[in-house]
């Protein structure tokens, strides 16, 4: 995917050169996931992509908070069945089980 490359090349310029570029927009998220927390706000983004015009949310990568950049934290592999199980756990207003594996597709690329 040409965008996920191109994100993934700034990222990477940005942790080597230690610099702080806003790549993050309104249809780019990054996730940390390296605590229970970043699990439910992934589900909160997954929904509004859901609910607007879409998304790509890359999981592995932390904005740190002062705004000096971006720290690689990876992808732990023991987190992959979670993560497949993803879109299986959304369910309609009226609480019927979702099929959105059509609209949420974890791909998993190898940048390290």
């Amino acid at each position: 995917m040409k965008v996920v490359d191109e994100i993934l090349l700034k990222i990477k310029y940005s942790i080597e050169s230690h610099s702080y570029n806003d790549l993050e927009t309104e249809k780019i998220e990054f996730k940390d996931l390296s605590t229970g927390e970043e699990w439910q706000e992934l589900y909160k983004t997954i929904c509004a992509f859901l609910n607007t015009n879409g998304g790509i949310i890359i999981i592995g990568i932390k904005e740190m908070n002062d705004k000096s950049g971006y720290r690689f934290s990876g992808f732990k592999s023991n987190n992959e069945p979670r993560l497949k199980e993803i879109p299986a756990q959304f369910t309609s207003d009226t609480g019927i089980k979702l099929d959105l594996k059509e609209f949420v597709r974890p791909d998993l690329f190898e940048i390290r």
